[in-house]
């Protein structure tokens, strides 16, 4: 999954107009991150991706970028994070 649709998975699930949020955001600046928007993230990200993300992961990341980390791991699990990089 690309960086721009995670960005896009997080505008949908905090309500955020486009363009406020960029690789880098600091999610808790984001008004709309909040438990209920963790949790509209996971539901997303489980349709577009098949996968299941732990809340609690997710809400750990600090930024979209920690986001695509997290997805790129969980999408190859196999993979180490030098190979990610």
């Amino acid at each position: 999954m690309e960086l721009r649709e995670i960005i896009t998975a997080l505008e949908d699930a905090t309500q955020t107009l486009p363009g406020q949020i960029d690789a880098d955001t600091d999610l808790v600046s984001v008004s709309g991150w909040d438990s209920m928007g963790v949790v509209s993230f996971v539901e997303l990200m489980g349709e577009a991706c098949r996968i299941e993300l732990e809340a609690e992961a997710v809400a750990q990341c600090r930024t979209p970028r920690a986001l695509h980390a997290l997805l790129t791991m969980r999408l190859a699990p196999n993979s180490t994070a030098d190979e990610i990089r």
